[in-house]
């Protein structure tokens, strides 16, 4: 609220690929500026934020693995 931020929602699919996995997110937003956000194309637009998350997630995805990973594998 304080943000003006109205939404923030989505969600994120998880598939797997092999060996690996394949992942989309899917995010919608409302808030104010978001327009300029989005297609700012300098550090801080939507594209910086989003990869730089999607990187962190890929790093503890990759540090939590062993806890998650079934008997069987």
């Amino acid at each position: 609220e304080e943000c003006d931020q109205r939404f923030h929602y989505g969600y994120i699919e998880a598939v797997a690929a092999g060996k690996g996995t394949k992942v989309t997110q899917i995010a919608y937003f409302d808030f104010s500026g978001v327009s300029l956000w989005a297609h700012y194309p300098w550090r801080g637009g939507m594209k910086d934020c989003l990869k730089c998350a999607a990187r962190w997630e890929q790093k503890t995805a990759l540090r939590l693995e062993w806890k998650y990973r079934t008997e069987q594998e």
